[in-house]
């Protein structure tokens, strides 16, 4: 056997792999079954499979390594191609992934595990990351990495496609959709994901599936686990058009957990219903701390500044009695100098009561007027003033609650004393009335451990292990794609088009420019099809490899199809045909790998009857009762195969229409040499009546600038 495998190796070397993987063939017959000196035999020969473009026979062989040495790196190297080449790009992480944890010395390996782990990463479409980032969610949840969901769940289907907007909304200002996910997927392949890393993952997923409740407390999870771990700085990197037309117009943003989790707190509390547990306030000071934790996010900033200018003051006060952050306060009119007080500041709060009836009076005058003596009065800025609610009390009486902050106790109590007798001032009794009553008192707060105290309390609220019912969301999201998809021919799915309000399909009457063919995959999965003007082409699926095509029984007439099996009297596709087709020029054909594929031809009535409109030829399903009405802007349309007459027809008006505007263009490019030569003779008159006239000689620039009255 040894001479045999010497010969088998040095065809490998040589590219001879028809006789290599023959003689690795001849080796595995003279072994045993599962001997231990097979598995390097099957891996041998899975890669002179692999390398003759036999993908499926490489990948079986590397199967078989796996299960006789399940702890050798290289079989699961082999089986990774070879599911690579297969394109099955999930299986084939997963298989890298395992390859790479029983390498001995990762430092050594790690680049060109990740040179084969990213370019799988970039062929993989938005709906496949999507499936690898969900699947990867499962499996921590079923090890118990990460908790189950406990507020709100969805359908796989919904989870698939809220994951897939996260993706695609990722970067949605750029054309480069997809790259840092791709880029995610490769380094969690070798370095997995971190629990925290999953919970905001799956908080973001959960967002688009409007399951707010459990964005919440996946977002609360996450935070625990960073506290929890001060050490963790994970990130995520975010890739931005920043300089446009530029020679390097992208930027790469990064994203650390801990303000994307309370920003993703906070957007769960701020899109909830009331009835839901939405919180404006909560959800405010959420996005005040992640702009605190990232004041260079400019998405945390704006957040949080729309939210804020929709605050009442008394929502205002409570977000800045939990959030030690200047610049919110200075919005608010109150400024809280976080430089000159450490950790307690001093408030100076009070309460007016006016014989008033109506909120009316209390307007911008009489608001700039109080305001104005009290900081007159106690030497405060008028901006540091903050009126903080003004209410009709339960004995109709006016209500104004004011507050400013103070350097120290003895600076509060001073104004305190300034300000007992400011309320009953003659202008302030005119505008509101009689002073009835003035409550003022100084207020010292420890800001540090209120800011503190409140993140604690956020995180650990609402984190009982209690069981709890996991409902639906109250809102329902949009399923574009719920009883079809679009694939390949193979069933992999293909990249979706980003549509937009002026999203319009290419239309090809040239077979050769059509870069991909797109199959319309039905949920109930009996079928795959696709079309072009004149026929339609359907994959029948379900039947067993290695049937016969005098086993089946195929009926095609002019409005219904039925595909069975004569045997078993099972069928496998029956319908009334959504449109008619001709009889006698449609075919059928059967592979050795049981796919029976239809060859439709289209009767085209609409389309006779109005030539012109080319789109007669479509139809928008394949059964009448399918269901479901494929959109028009899903895939490029093949026009290609149009009826003679109408392609001649079309020929001679495209011919027409080009040469009319070839004539348009050369009548244009005439009137433009015309009117050059007109002002060149123009110019040219002008500067000699100037000379004639007895002027000194001017360009003509000059002459015209002169000829320009003066305003």
């Amino acid at each position: 056997m040894g001479y045999v495998k010497t010969q088998a190796d040095a065809a490998l070397k040589a590219g001879n792999y028809k006789d290599a993987y023959t003689k690795y063939s001849d080796c595995l017959n003279i072994l045993p079954e599962g001997h231990k000196e097979s598995v390097a035999l099957y891996t041998n020969r899975s890669l002179a499979y692999a390398k003759a473009n036999k993908f499926a026979e490489a990948l079986q062989d590397a199967e078989r390594a796996c299960e006789l040495n399940s702890g050798w790196a290289k079989a699961w190297w082999r089986k990774a191609t070879a599911l690579r080449s297969l394109q099955q790009y999930s299986q084939a992480l997963d298989a890298f992934s395992q390859s790479y944890e029983l390498v001995e010395d990762k430092a050594k390996s790690r680049n060109e595990y990740q040179r084969a782990v990213s370019e799988i990463a970039g062929r993989m479409t938005r709906e496949q990351l999507a499936d690898f980032i969900i699947a990867a969610l499962h499996d921590y949840e079923s090890r118990g990495i990460i908790a189950k969901p406990t507020k709100q769940n969805v359908s796989p289907q919904e989870k698939r496609e809220s994951m897939f907007l996260q993706i695609k909304t990722w970067q949605s200002n750029t054309k480069k959709t997809q790259t840092d996910y791709q880029n995610c997927v490769a380094n969690w392949t070798l370095t997995p994901m971190t629990a925290t890393m999953a919970y905001v993952q799956r908080a973001c997923m959960y967002k688009f599936a409007l399951c707010f409740k459990q964005v919440v407390a996946d977002a609360r999870a996450a935070l625990r686990l960073i506290s929890d771990d001060a050490a963790n700085n994970e990130i995520m990197i975010k890739t931005v058009l920043k300089a446009p037309g530029t020679p390097k117009p992208w930027e790469q943003k990064e994203y650390p957990l801990e303000p994307w989790a309370w920003f993703l707190q906070g957007e769960g509390f701020k899109a909830s219903d009331k009835s839901e547990g939405g919180d404006v306030v909560k959800a405010a000071s959420c996005f005040q701390i992640a702009k605190q934790l990232d004041p260079e996010n400019e998405d945390y900033s704006t957040e949080c500044e729309e939210l804020c200018k929709k605050l009442t003051h008394a929502q205002s006060s409570a977000v800045l009695s939990v959030v030690n952050e200047q610049q919110l306060a200075v919005e608010h009119g109150l400024t809280i100098d976080t430089d000159k007080v450490a950790e307690n500041i001093f408030f100076v709060k009070g309460t007016l009561r006016y014989d008033c009836d109506k909120l009316g009076r209390f307007g911008a005058e009489a608001r700039r007027l109080m305001k104005d003596m009290f900081a007159t009065s106690t030497d405060i800025s008028f901006k540091d003033v903050l009126i903080e609610r003004v209410s009709l009390c339960s004995e109709r009486k006016l209500k104004i609650d004011y507050q400013f902050q103070v350097e120290n106790k003895q600076r509060g109590e001073a104004c305190v004393a300034i300000l007992k007798n400011i309320g009953d001032d003659p202008s302030l009794v005119n505008a509101l009335g009689p002073l009835i009553a003035h409550e003022c008192f100084v207020e010292e707060v420890d800001l540090t451990d209120t800011k503190v105290t409140f993140q604690e309390r956020m995180i650990a609220e609402e984190s009982s292990t209690a069981l709890v019912e996991v409902s639906r969301p109250s809102l329902a999201m949009n399923l574009p794609y719920q009883s079809y998809s679009l694939t390949r021919a193979n069933g992999d799915p293909v990249e979706r088009i980003d549509k937009h309000a002026f999203c319009m399909a290419r239309v090809h009457y040239d077979r050769s420019e059509i870069d991909q063919d797109v199959w319309f995959s039905p949920s109930h999965g009996r079928c795959r099809w696709r079309q072009s003007a004149s026929e339609i082409t359907v994959l029948v699926l379900g039947i067993q490899p290695g049937t016969a095509g005098s086993a089946l029984d195929v009926d095609i007439s002019a409005t219904h199809v039925c595909v069975r099996d004569k045997n078993r009297d099972r069928v496998y596709l029956s319908g009334d045909l959504d449109d008619r087709v001709v009889p006698d020029m449609c075919a059928w054909d059967v592979d050795e790998d049981g796919v029976v594929t239809l060859f439709l031809h289209k009767t085209n009535l609409a389309l006779y009857a109005s030539p012109h409109e080319h789109s007669n030829s479509e139809w928008k399903r394949l059964f009448r009762d399918d269901g479901y009405e494929i959109k028009f802007d899903d895939t490029s349309k093949d026009y290609s195969d149009l009826p003679a007459p109408v392609m001649r027809d079309h020929r001679v008006s495209s011919a027409e229409d080009q040469q009319r505007r070839h004539l348009e263009w050369n009548e244009t490019k005439s009137r433009d040499r015309d009117s050059e030569q007109d002002d060149l003779r123009r110019r040219n008159r002008q500067t000699r009546l100037a000379v004639l006239r007895g002027k000194p000689f001017k360009g003509w620039v000059q002459l015209d600038r002169e000829s320009i009255p003066s305003a």
